[in-house]
């Protein structure tokens, strides 16, 4: 995985531990220091990526089942075992435990994404991030969840992003 340049912004591709052929993530960089963070496709949470997107001032984070609805759900019983395995997808759970690091390293803001529609609720997977944010003293970011039939906003990119 090489980074690349689209103008003058960095491309920086990072392996994911998910069990689809070459996952990444990415890494946007501007001149200035700006960083944003993609990091969707994610079995669990890992050194390698995180060490990636550590620094991100925003990031877009997978935060794909809440364990219950994925236990109680029609999917096949084998289905749910890969989603659920380290090359699967993040749960609330962990999405919640990585936005404590993120938010530690200077992500001010965090955007829940990746959600499954039959596994999950937007509710869910925000008030998982938020307790955790809580409970744990870290650092103050903006949570949200990115919306599945539009957009969720527009952000600029200057020293930090804004809406």
């Amino acid at each position: 995985k090489r980074d690349f340049f689209l103008g003058a912004m960095n491309v920086q591709p990072f392996e994911t531990p998910h069990d689809a052929a070459e996952s990444v993530g990415y890494v946007l960089s501007i001149p200035g220091g700006a960083r944003f963070a993609l990091a969707t496709d994610i079995g669990c949470v890992k050194p390698g990526w995180m060490n990636a997107v550590s620094g991100a001032a925003a990031v877009l984070l997978e935060s794909n089942y809440d364990p219950g609805m994925l236990r109680a759900g029609k999917y096949p019983y084998e289905l749910k075992k890969r989603i659920m395995s380290r090359h699967g997808h993040l749960s609330n759970d962990d999405a919640a435990e990585a936005a404590i690091a993120l938010a530690r390293s200077g992500a001010r803001r965090i955007v829940l994404g990746h959600l499954s529609k039959e596994n999950n609720f937007p509710e869910l997977a925000l008030k998982s991030c938020l307790t955790a944010l809580e409970r744990d003293g870290a650092p103050d970011s903006e949570v949200t969840v990115a919306r599945r039939d539009g957009a969720t906003g527009v952000f600029s990119v200057k020293s930090e992003f804004y809406e």
